[in-house]
This record gives C-alpha cells, structure tokens and sequence, in this order.
C-alpha cells in the first residue's frame, strides 16, 4: 500500500474517534466499513493498542482479527509489562482475548511472541522438571499440588496450591502444543534449566529496544523532559543555532501517535497560530517532533507501565498546553519572534520552558500547604477555595483550579497560557495575605484548636471558620472564657456584633451585612473577602436559633466549628 492510501486510511479512523459518541458507535462504524481491514492496519502499533485497550477486552478481538502480525507483536510489548516486571495475568489475558478471536489470530499472536516470554511465564507460572520414569520423582511428585503433566509425557509442571496459576499453566500448555509441538518440547526443555532473573532481563532489554524504536524511551530517559529549563537557556540555544532549525533527534522509525492531529487542536493559541504560518514542510516536521514529546509524556504518566498510560489526547493536550506556556514566555515576555522560537527551538525543550515556569508556582504552595494544614489532621483553608488550589499546584506537573475563578464546575487542567501563570500568582499573593490574617493578626492558636475540635472534625476546619470563631470567642472572652483572637479586635468585634441591641439580634442577616460594609472599609481586597465569608458563618449559625431566642454567647464559638459549607 503506498504511504499516501495508508495516510488516508490511517485519517479516516482518527476521524471517526474523535467523532462524538461511545466507544461501541465508533468501533462498529470503523468495523461496518468495507475497508476495516485496510483501516485498522493502517494504524501504528501504538495506536492499535491503544484502541483496543480504550475498546475493552469484550470487544477487542474483532480488532485483533483485522490486525497485521506486527501489530500484535508490538502490542505485546506495551500490554504484557508491569513497568519492569512480566506480569502474568496480562500474558494470560492476552492470550485469552486472541483465543476468542478465533485460530488464526491465536496462531499469530504466539508466533509473533519472544520466546523468553513464552519461559519466563511457565516459569512464574510453575517449577518444570523433566520426565524421568524414577520411582523416586514419581513419590516426589505425588506429594505436589498442583502437578500437571505435558501432553507429549516428557514433562512435569509443578504449580503448587495456586489454583490461578494451574489454570493458566494448563491453558499455555495447550496452547503451544497444538501450533507447534516441537517448539513446545522446546520451550519447556529451556524451562528446566533457564534461571527467571537473567530470562527476564534479556526479554525487557529485548522489548525496550523495540519500543525505543518506536520513540517510546526507559522511564528514566523520558522523565528529561521534566527537567529545568529557564527562558534564558532557551534564548541561549536560539541565539547559538540562529537561522537553523532543530535538527529533529527523531528515531527513523518513530510511531507517529496522533501525528496527523497534534498541534491542530487549540487554534486559539499562540501555538498554534504561529505554526500554521510556517511553510508545510516545517509544520511536519515539528508534528513528529511533537509526537517524540508525547510519547515521553505517556512513559512517565504511566512510570513506565504503558498499558496503563492514559489516553493519547491527554498526551496531546499537555504537550500543546506546555508548549503554547514556554512559547509566550519567550515571545511576548521576552520579546523574540514567535516564528523563529518555534522553528528554531525543539518542541521538548519550548515544553520544559513552559514546565520549568510553574516551578516556581509549586514551591511556593508547598510553603503555603505546610501554613495553612495547621498540622495533625486539620484540613486545608478552603473558603476561598485555598486547598484545592495548592492541592493543584503540589501535583508533578502543577494544574490550575478553576474553582479559583468561582466556576461552577470545579475542575484541574493544564496551565496554557501566560494570563493562567499570572492569575495564579496573583491568588498565591493574595492567599499569602489571608493566612497573615488568619494567624498574624488574629492570631489563631493550632495547639488550642487541637484541643478544642473533636479529630472527626479537624478536616473540616476552614480559614472562615476560623476567622469567625476567633470573632466570636472575643466577645466570649468577655465572660471569662480564653479567648482565640487578640483583644485589638475588639472594636471591629463590637461593630459586627452589638449583642445588646435586641432587635439586631432577632434579625442578625441584614444588620450584620450593613455593618460589616463599615467595618471593611479601607481593609485589602483578600481581607474583605475573608471576612464576608466569616460573618456568613456567624449569620448562619444565628438564623437555626427560633425567632427571638437570645444566643447564648459561650456556646457560639463552638458551634460555629460545626457550620456545615
């Protein structure tokens, strides 16, 4: 098939995932087509098993009958490993999902196997001793469980008390016995005397030099694309190869995973505006450059386990968030051509520009994180959403929190742009602000609190919570009762609540809003908001008291601990 009908065919699937719908929609429109065949091979073998592993093991076999024989064999090598390890069950699992998909693609999934990985499962499978027609060996094995004997006689499989393993055991012995019964003898014949230890190294070194091929590197390699890299060693490497471009690094027989569609998606951004100004020739080639990008990005999301990687568009998405990150750091903050930044500069290293920029970001939650968890159990201050926000930036690749911007679905994404750097700065300030609030001036004490709140509800623990409840344990204080907060805040406390005036008191909600507006007056924004949401508390907390009823004033420290958001 020429390359330009495989292109096609290869467009024609993408095309019909990424159409709106579930997953059994799409796979019957790719398989109700008069060229499914054609289709499905035209897929790389990163793509075909990603297919069949988003699709589910209940429907892949009508997939595996399509494919071509180096298809599955690549296939293996993503599926069967756990990281650094043969994992037995996905074997088993494979071979079963080939098994329901008729003879013909059981027989070329195991001739398409490495040999060491046929051994090395009957040997974490089972203890494999050569027949011997011994009185001796046959008392041995009387006393085993679990004892299986190979169909040609000449072999022992001890499995022991693994029920588990003796299935599997018995299903891979018949398996390789009815393809190929010399080759069986074979196998088992290495079984006897093979150590599992170097087998096993010799089959994953096998294996990574394959998927190295396809430009999907050992986990320690690809985490290089999360190391630091400033704007000004990006600007460094621009002005050193000014007028060249990258010359690529690329394996010669990269899999080119969504290659026909990265970079294409966000055409809002800078990214992708600049890219689709460059001459064609170009955009291809930072296309497959971006691909050896998010095939690291899926090796290290995966640490290593690519079975268990997560979907190629969230590779996509990430490179092209990073990427469009590092892009404006250095166009419009540092004031280089765009176009020239993104034909001269690979696109790892534009991402670990844009990676590299949130760094910082990250740092500082953790101080914060630390500030505010008030140690022991205590949950993060989270009204305003502080919590979530850190939770975000604590992660590898730190996310905003759209809860930040009060969206109602609270959500973590990418940062993507120079105005999310910058938003999230500014709320990391203005948290900064809050906390001095909370424990500078009204001088919250943790050791107290741990002594005060019952543990069950230590997660629950609020910055308004708190602020409200030092308000009120001042005016508590009066009655003898230690107060949290510092007895400077004991006119802003009378202004809030004049606890004397009886008709405020039966209708706390709206004298409480007009006068805290006088209370606020002149105090900085982040402080006016904390407090806003402090005297919700209180006011939430008087309106369960029946129409009328006088608070009782030491308890309402207390209660307000156990407001409910």
């Amino acid at each position: 098939m020429d390359e330009q009908r495989l292109m096609e065919y290869r467009k024609s699937v993408l095309d019909i995932l990424s159409q709106p719908g579930g997953t059994m929609v799409k796979l019957d429109a790719i398989l109700d087509s008069p060229e499914s065949t054609a289709m499905i091979q035209a897929l790389t073998p990163s793509e075909f098993f990603f297919l069949i592993r988003d699709i589910g093991p209940d429907d892949a076999g009508s997939l595996m009958m399509l494919a071509s024989d180096e298809q599955l064999g690549r296939s293996a090598d993503f599926f069967l490993w756990a990281g650094r390890d043969l994992a037995v069950e996905r074997l088993d699992r494979w071979l079963r999902l080939a098994q329901e998909a008729g003879d013909e693609v059981l027989n070329k999934v195991v001739s398409a196997m490495d040999p060491e990985l046929l051994v090395l499962q009957l040997l974490k499978l089972a203890r494999i001793v050569e027949y011997l027609d011994d009185p001796e060996q046959m008392d041995m094995l009387g006393a085993e469980q679990g004892v299986l004997r190979s169909p040609d006689g000449c072999f022992h499989l001890i499995c022991g008390d693994n029920e588990d393993a003796t299935v599997q055991c018995r299903n891979l012995l018949e398996i390789l016995y009815t393809f190929d019964h010399e080759k069986a003898r074979l196998l088992l014949k290495a079984a006897v005397w093979e150590l599992p230890a170097s087998l096993e190294e010799e089959a994953l070194r096998i294996r990574d030099g394959r998927l190295e091929d396809l430009g999907f590197p050992a986990y320690e390699e690809a985490q290089e694309v999360f190391e630091l890299y400033s704007p000004a060693d990006a600007i460094r490497e621009l002005e050193t190869r000014a007028g060249k471009s990258f010359d690529g690094r690329l394996p010669e027989t990269l899999d080119a995973v969504l290659a026909l569609t990265a970079l294409d998606g966000r055409h809002e951004s800078l990214l992708a505006a600049t890219l689709r100004a460059l001459p064609e020739p170009t955009r291809e080639t930072l296309r497959q450059a971006t691909v050896f990008l998010m095939n690291r990005i899926l090796v290290v999301e995966s640490k290593g386990d690519l079975s268990n990687a997560p979907e190629l568009a969230f590779a996509a998405s990430r490179a092209q968030d990073l990427m469009n990150l590092g892009l404006e750091l250095l166009a419009l903050k540092f004031k280089q051509d765009a176009a020239r930044v993104l034909a001269g500069l690979h696109p790892v290293l534009l991402f670990r520009t844009g990676y590299s920029a949130l760094l910082g970001l990250r740092s500082q939650a953790g101080k914060l994180r630390s500030k505010a968890s008030l140690g022991g159990r205590f949950g993060l201050l989270d009204d305003p959403p502080l919590g979530p926000a850190l939770a975000g930036l604590a992660r590898f690749v730190p996310q905003v929190f759209e809860g930040i911007k009060g969206e109602a679905d609270l959500v973590y994404r990418d940062f993507r742009t120079l105005a999310d750097l910058d938003a999230m700065k500014k709320y990391l300030a203005h948290a900064e602000q809050r906390l001095a609030f909370l424990f500078d001036t009204l001088r919250i004490d943790p050791a107290k609190l741990r002594v005060m709140v019952p543990e069950k509800q230590q997660p629950f623990v609020t910055a308004s919570t708190l602020a409200a409840t030092a308000l009120a344990n001042l005016m508590i204080g009066r009655e003898g009762v230690d107060p949290l907060g510092p007895p400077e805040l004991q006119n802003l406390l009378d202004l809030l609540l004049p606890w004397d005036d009886a008709e405020a008191a039966r209708k706390p909600d709206a004298f409480l809003v007009g006068r805290m507006e006088q209370a606020l007056a002149g105090q900085p924004t982040e402080i006016q908001e904390l407090i806003r949401y402090s005297v919700a508390k209180l006011v939430k907390t008087l309106g369960h008291l029946p129409e009328g009823q006088a608070i009782e004033t030491k308890y309402l420290g207390s209660a307000l601990l156990f407001v409910g958001e």
